[in-house]
């Protein structure tokens, strides 16, 4: 690299946006090159990279975003998660982008709780909540070697992607913290995980295809290779779905290591897309179930339900009692089918009706579901929770 596309920058009293900013933007006017943090703290609002540019966060720095959402205004995106519209590092549209180093970026999750929910111990988190990374519509992108904690909600978030590679990144969230997931591919195509380790509330790795503002399908999710990977979870490690709009097909998950999660392996088709050639292979999994049932939800529907549920009936919101909601004619879109475990050591979830779990505890073959009842009578099915309007149900599980 020549001293002409290199840009250090050392660490600055107070709010460093601009200048910052200023030499991501000279950078990639003049052709491409690296913006470099210095050791020390650098303190920033929104940052946009643009096309050719690598912001590189040498060893020793600490890039620590404002913790304020209003900060973020100005670095909207387009595909809303959570409530959330606003990313602390975003790109649009961009080509030959990174986001490099041996640093650290520390989100500040703190700054986004508003209370702590004893009976489901989880905190509970503020309305509204940005995301760490998200990149739209970039094609060739590296994350390597950073470490990034703390984060307020999902922490790397590709939408419409292609030739991603993440590599050798640590995430390392507070685990009673729910919305946030480590990695979200997002109808990308031609991506590279690998020898990263992720400790998160949420789901760790998580293929999705989200549904655009124009109420149509953002693409395909396809030719994903997912490695080497460490990845502690209380929601899902390893993960297809919820939102599947739109293809999953041709991907890997192998030689990962699972711990300290709830659930390992899910696959989880709820809104018409088709998966299709998923392997999982060598993947060691140590999971149990966790406090009250917490799956990583916060504000979403299921999460609604058990806070409706103690309110309601005065009792704690069972398994039994919120499978319903994913009845055909109760809550959740109709999928194919899911992976599935046993009651305790789970290495897999069902997320779509009785019959996987029949099916696999007692080794039936279990065939893509054909139409919305399935092979087990109506009177098979629990009854959705009264206390659940139908609407908010079949937004299911959208973390």
């Amino acid at each position: 690299m020549s001293p002409a596309s290199l840009v250090a920058i050392e660490p600055a009293e107070g709010d460093d946006t601009v200048r910052l900013q200023a030499a991501i933007d000279g950078l990639s006017a003049s052709g491409g090159g690296r913006v470099e943090l210095k050791a020390g703290i650098h303190v920033c609002r929104g940052l946009q990279l643009k096309s050719g540019v690598d912001l590189h966060l040498a060893a020793g720095a600490i890039l620590r975003p404002v913790p304020d959402y209003e900060a973020y205004a100005h670095t909207s995106v387009s595909v809303i998660a959570e409530k959330s519209d606003r990313g602390m590092i975003v790109a649009k549209d961009a080509r030959r982008i990174g986001l490099t180093g041996a640093g650290r970026i520390e989100a500040g999750c703190d700054s986004f709780i508003v209370g702590d929910d004893e009976t489901v111990g989880t905190f509970i988190p503020a309305e509204f909540r940005p995301r760490v990374v998200v990149f739209e519509g970039c094609d060739e992108v590296e994350i390597s070697s950073v470490h990034i904690c703390r984060s307020p909600m999902w922490t790397l978030h590709f939408v419409n992607c292609t030739d991603v590679a993440v590599r050798d990144v640590t995430i390392d969230n507070d685990r009673r913290l729910p919305n946030t997931d480590g990695i979200v591919l997002d109808a990308c195509r031609g991506a590279v995980i690998e020898d990263c380790r992720i400790s998160t509330a949420d789901d760790g790795i998580c293929l999705k295809t989200s549904i655009g503002p124009d109420r149509i399908a953002i693409g395909r999710c396809e030719n994903i290779l997912v490695r080497r990977c460490s990845v502690q979870s209380l929601s899902c490690a390893l993960k297809i779905g919820t939102e599947t709009h739109g293809d999953v097909t041709n991907v890997v998950f192998e030689d990962c290591n699972v711990s300290s999660s709830n659930r390992a392996l899910g696959i989880f088709s709820r809104d018409g897309g088709r998966i299709s050639n998923v392997r999982f292979s060598r993947i060691a999994v140590e999971c149990r179930e966790t406090p009250q049932w917490f799956l990583g939800l916060g504000g979403g529907a299921d999460g609604q339900c058990r806070r409706s549920c103690r309110e309601a009936h005065g009792r704690r919101h069972r398994k039994s009692h919120r499978r319903g909601h994913n009845r055909p004619d109760g809550g959740g879109d109709h999928g194919h089918f899911d992976l599935v475990g046993r009651h305790q050591e789970r290495t897999a979830y069902a997320h779509r009706h009785r019959s996987a779990a029949w099916a696999a505890r007692y080794g039936a073959v279990l065939r893509p579901a054909s139409d919305k009842r399935g092979p087990f009578p109506e009177s098979r099915w629990r009854r959705p929770c009264e206390c659940l309007d139908p609407r908010v149900g079949r937004a299911g599980d959208r973390s």
